[in-house]
């Protein structure tokens, strides 16, 4: 393989077959990784790689390494690709690997963002390095998400459905989630929300 195809990935398979570079692809996508190369990375995907390959010997994926490089946005990417934030047989869970290794607080914080869990920890090792701010953050996450349930959740209700437009709740949902790692606390509504089905109901017996 040749060693100019390193140095800029997207560039080099962009302008070649697939089948020039299918054979290197592991390679090319742990040098995507290293190097934050997000179009290669969605090249690589785009053509059937599967996100959690091993990428060494070691059994270390795609998401390990860009944990190496404190890559908040890398992370964010291959999660948004479906990358397992699970730990395998021989390899930390991210997140463990994250608070241990004491990697960036922006990468441990889109970790929790994008679904991993603190109550996931193996506390015979890696309770000790949780600290006070990654349970807040991690609550504020819960709180975001436990607000788009209840919103997801008025669609269920027939009554309320003359009231709110679904494409509104929808754009609602998103755009709340889209603010999950924001440093405010949600303001709680679920009572607002009850009490809307509730007059609703009561208005069209």
């Amino acid at each position: 393989m040749e060693s100019a195809w390193l140095d800029n990935v997207y560039h080099s398979i962009s302008t070649l077959p697939v089948e020039a570079w299918k054979p290197h692809v592991v390679m090319l996508f742990r040098k995507s990784c290293c190097n934050r190369d997000h179009k290669a990375i969605k090249l690589i995907m785009h053509h059937g790689f599967h996100i959690d390959t091993p990428l060494d010997s070691s059994g270390r994926r795609g998401i390990d390494y860009t944990l190496w490089g404190n890559q908040p946005k890398e992370i964010e990417l291959l999660c948004a690709f479906g990358a397992s934030l699970q730990r395998t047989l021989h390899i930390r869970s991210p997140l463990e690997s994250a608070i241990a290794d004491k990697r960036s607080e922006e990468c441990i914080q889109m970790l929790l963002a994008n679904g991993a869990r603190l109550s996931n920890l193996r506390p015979q090792y890696y309770h000790k390095y949780v600290r006070e701010h990654h349970v807040e953050f991690e609550e504020r996450i819960l709180a975001c998400r436990a607000k788009i349930v209840i919103i997801l959740g008025i669609r269920r209700f027939r009554k309320c459905m003359m009231l709110y437009d679904r494409f509104l709740l929808r754009e609602i949902g998103f755009s709340i989630w889209a603010t999950r790692r924001s440093a405010r606390h949600y303001i709680p509504f679920e009572k607002k929300v009850r009490r809307a089905c509730t007059k609703n109901t009561n208005g069209t017996k």
